[in-house]
């Protein structure tokens, strides 16, 4: 590909010659359409939506969770205090109705998600709640199936929630 500037390679680098190349060919892969993005929850976070850490740290008061055991949450692996949290919502269930209120807080995509949804990808997969991204996408004037509730549309793009 053709290049108004050159990259500097990183220090761990085999070499600047091999790492532009390497640029090169995910750049080719991406402009062929032959890469999915992998969004996680830093994408929505200029969004309005919390971090993981915060978001932990809303329901364990949402939970009324005392801050002593909130700063004991706050250690543990996101996943794990999850786990206690939904445990002590009545289940997982709850817990989703409870995420569900707080993500839902968001009304606008972020300029993040605007950029990814403009990518020339085939593909996403994504562990957040929210819709912002699908936001994005249609606000592109583009079809996507999330799955895996629409299972069965025809269309070029999905994304695997």
């Amino acid at each position: 590909l053709g290049r108004l500037y050159r990259l500097r390679a990183p220090a761990d680098a085999a070499s600047a010659d091999e790492y532009e190349a390497e640029v090169d060919r995910l750049a080719r892969l991406l402009l062929n359409g032959q890469t999915s993005l992998f969004l996680g929850a830093g994408v929505s976070i200029d969004a309005g939506l919390p971090s993981w850490s915060q978001l932990i740290e809303l329901l364990a008061a949402e939970l009324a969770i005392s801050p002593p055991d909130r700063a004991s949450l706050a250690s543990l692996n996101p996943l794990e205090a999850a786990s206690l949290l939904a445990a002590r919502a009545g289940g997982d269930a709850a817990l989703k109705r409870l995420c569900a209120r707080i993500v839902g807080m968001a009304k606008r995509h972020s300029p993040q998600h605007a950029l990814l949804a403009g990518l020339p990808v085939k593909g996403c997969v994504t562990s957040n709640f929210d819709e912002l991204f699908e936001l994005a996408v249609r606000g592109a004037g583009v079809d996507m199936a999330v799955l895996p509730t629409d299972v069965g549309w025809e269309t070029d793009r999905w994304c695997l929630k």
